[in-house]
């Protein structure tokens, strides 16, 4: 087996700590990720310019989108070209006989999630378009998840429903840092029910606290 890692990129904290003496030294506007950085990168999309927000993010990580990331530009090459993803867009059209026109915001997050993702691998046998077809026939996640449970041709971990949930979780309501006020708020408003997904323990999503160096 031959393994290239000729593009391969590790950031390391010395090398993140000299970025930012130049960024420092040329006056040039950066907020560093308390936590997950898309969710970050997702935050500061959904704001306007005058309140330090980003017209889009350049990525290859696919879970920005399950971030609900606004705008994404994939595959830019050197010359500046790329492929432009647009949620507002995403969830009005229809692409690759893919119709997301009934789909909300959590379920097209759902869709995202039950076919994998960095923090949960999909059951085996589910991907995309099996995700997206379960999530579009139902249009309750609930009642995917106890009809993947109950469907004898899917091999489901017996912790896989929980895992999901808090996945969800992590995704709609990371913590991020709010420029603005200076402190740590939810990528979204936290709903009473992931309360209850997450008995009381929201350190998945962020610590409260930050230490400081």
């Amino acid at each position: 087996m031959h393994l290239n890692f000729d593009k391969a990129v590790q950031i390391t904290p010395s090398m993140a700590y000299q970025l930012i003496q130049i960024l420092k030294t040329e006056n040039v506007e950066f907020v560093v990720a308390p936590y997950e950085a898309d969710a970050q990168l997702a935050y500061l999309a959904t704001l306007d310019a005058d309140q330090g927000g980003i017209a889009a993010v350049i990525t290859e990580d696919s879970d920005l989108i399950a971030y609900g990331c606004t705008a994404i530009i994939f595959k830019m090459d050197r010359f500046g070209n790329g492929e432009e993803f647009r949620m507002e867009k995403t969830l009005k059209t229809v692409k690759d006989g893919l119709c997301f026109q009934d789909f909300d915001q959590n379920l097209f997050t759902g869709m995202c999630v039950l076919a994998g993702c960095d923090f949960l691998p999909s059951v085996p046998g589910i991907g995309t378009k099996r995700a997206y077809s379960l999530i579009s026939k139902h249009k309750n996640i609930d009642l995917v998840l106890s009809t993947l449970k109950l469907d004898k041709r899917y091999s489901m971990p017996d912790d896989y429903i929980d895992s999901f949930w808090k996945t969800l979780a992590v995704f709609n309501h990371a913590r991020v840092y709010d420029v603005k006020s200076k402190s740590l708020k939810h990528l979204k408003p936290l709903e009473e029910r992931y309360l209850n997904y997450l008995a009381g323990n929201l350190d998945i999503l962020g610590p409260i606290h930050l230490l400081v160096h």
